[in-house]
């Protein structure tokens, strides 16, 4: 019997493991403001985004942020890449978000409010895995316009 658990134990590490090696976002990131731009400001202090497997073809991030006005936001949502929508949580602006992988490796996500796109966003990690770059760009005439890019810790 342990030596059917510890099986089953090695087995799951080594899919967790595979996921993560083939999905480049898996970790922790660090907001570098100086790269960054964000339309209208002001930038957050700071920001940290941890990324971490969510099944076979999924996601689940946690962004702990500071904003400009020194508030403490934690956001947190889990979900597939297959473009469903799932919630968005710790970001008054936002309640839901869907996620789709493209060919290139890019995430297309956009993010909701009551079933509306508020934001579409883009986000590509550099070709040696050290740089995520996370596009927004708002739908209505006075949405963000926000290029926030990110290093690997």
């Amino acid at each position: 019997m342990a030596q059917r658990l510890s099986i089953f134990v090695a087995v799951v590490l080594l899919i967790v493991g595979v996921q993560a090696q083939s999905n480049p976002r898996i970790g922790t990131w660090r907001l570098d403001p100086a790269k960054s731009k964000f339309s209208p400001g002001p930038a957050p202090k700071a920001e940290t985004r941890i990324y971490e497997a969510n099944g076979s073809n999924g996601i689940k991030v946690t962004q702990n942020r500071t904003t400009a006005d020194g508030k403490t936001q934690t956001i947190t949502y889990a979900g597939n890449y297959d473009g469903k929508e799932v919630p968005y949580k710790g970001d008054p602006n936002y309640d839901g978000i869907t996620m789709t992988m493209l060919k290139d490796g890019a995430v297309e996500a956009h993010l909701l409010r009551g079933g509306k796109v508020i934001t579409n966003n883009r986000s590509v990690v550099s070709p040696d895995g050290k740089t995520l770059t996370v596009s927004v760009d708002g739908t209505g005439s006075n949405g963000p316009h926000n290029v926030s890019v990110f290093a690997k810790q």
